[in-house]
């Protein structure tokens, strides 16, 4: 259970600065999933789920599953970006101004405003607002709460979608897919 413990008024360079220390402690984590439910909507009418699973910042797996546009299991691997469909792996290369971009999703996190710590577990946390997708005007607008030690986010509530993260799990692995062909 979450409560209050003091009312915070922060300035935008608060957000700012609280934005880049949670990008820096995403890219400098040994490992990480963040996995977002969305809600059912227009867009994903059964809800759906979006994982992001990450093990060094070039090397990351994307997962969608119940979403408009259909599934997607997009694995990349320094600038080899292995798509999967219908049982068969394919790969490309791409230039670093598209693997840059693909990976804000998971890097660029947004931080809007920051909010008053709040006792989790019997912990303090910090809290913000972001959106998801990072990039785009119709963003989900979620509250988080963030560990204030590391700056690694810990969970997201909003109206259409909710999200979690966990770090340093030594499980956590990408394979390169075997058996890749050349993206026709």
């Amino acid at each position: 259970m979450l409560t209050a413990s003091q009312p915070a008024t922060a300035s935008p360079a608060d957000a700012s600065q609280l934005q880049s220390n949670i990008r820096s402690a995403l890219r400098s984590a040994k490992s990480f999933v963040l996995t977002l439910n969305v809600k059912p909507a227009a867009y994903a009418p059964g809800g759906g789920t979006m994982v992001y699973t990450v093990v060094a910042p070039n090397r990351y797996r994307q997962t969608i599953t119940g979403m408009q546009g259909g599934d997607d299991d997009t694995i990349v691997i320094g600038n080899k970006v292995y798509g999967h469909d219908k049982g068969a792996w394919d790969v490309q290369t791409w230039t670093d101004h598209l693997v840059t971009g693909y990976e804000n999703n998971t890097f660029g996190l947004v931080v809007l405003s920051v909010g008053a710590d709040q006792t989790a577990g019997g912990k303090t946390v910090g809290t913000f607002v972001t959106k998801y997708p990072p990039d785009e005007d119709d963003a989900w607008q979620m509250t988080c709460t963030y560990d204030k030690a590391t700056f690694h986010p810990i969970a997201c509530t909003g109206d259409a979608a909710g999200a979690t993260w966990l770090f340093n799990d030594p499980s956590i692995s990408i394979p390169t897919p075997a058996n890749a062909k050349p993206a026709g």
